[in-house]
């Protein structure tokens, strides 16, 4: 087994762009990518066969200068925001679906829906509807960010019937600042 020596040296002779996989078990694996200004890690959940390779999770430092990671949600099956009739860049990457009632009836995760124990399948039409195996499960109110520094994908929150107006964005710095403001 070699050493901490060892590795550096084989780290520091790889050529910009060139790129070390280290698979994990799981799904995971570590990609070492050699840059410019240095080593860069992504640390990535893959869905082997026989769905492809789809991937479901990453964890890169890549985008960031500084080396911090930011976490990238349902790399493979995330629904444009712009597909969801919104003007906002960005992805829907689950749901929470609210009754007339706004108590929440389920929770979804793609990857769960397309890969779970009984397989199915999810669409977000333009008007924002969600359907899941085939039913409706509400509309598009709300996309929820919790960090944007350091999450990229929304969670959608579905409700019964059409919005009356345009969607809302929400982040997490949000929903702190509401609940003081009514402390």
């Amino acid at each position: 087994m070699g050493n901490q020596a060892d590795l550096e040296k084989v780290l520091q002779s790889m050529d910009v762009g060139e790129r070390i996989v280290v698979p994990g078990r799981g799904g995971w694996q570590m990609q070492i990518i050699r840059t410019n200004v240095g080593i860069e890690c992504d640390f990535v959940h893959i869905n082997f066969a026989p769905y492809g390779g789809d991937k479901f999770f990453v964890y890169s430092t890549v985008v960031n200068p500084y080396g911090a990671g930011k976490v990238f949600n349902e790399t493979t099956l995330g629904v444009p925001c712009r597909n969801c009739g919104m003007a906002v860049d960005g992805r829907v990457v689950g749901a929470t679906v609210l009754d007339a009632t706004d108590k929440v009836t389920d929770r979804f995760s793609w990857s769960n829906i397309v890969y779970g124990k009984n397989p199915g399948s999810f669409a977000i039409s333009t008007d924002g509807e969600l359907t899941v195996n085939g039913q409706s499960k509400g509309y598009l109110h709300v996309v929820f960010l919790a960090d944007k520094n350091r999450i990229d994908g929304y969670v959608g929150v579905f409700r019964p019937v059409k919005p009356s107006g345009a969607v809302k964005v929400l982040e997490m710095e949000d929903l702190v600042l509401a609940s003081l403001t009514k402390a």
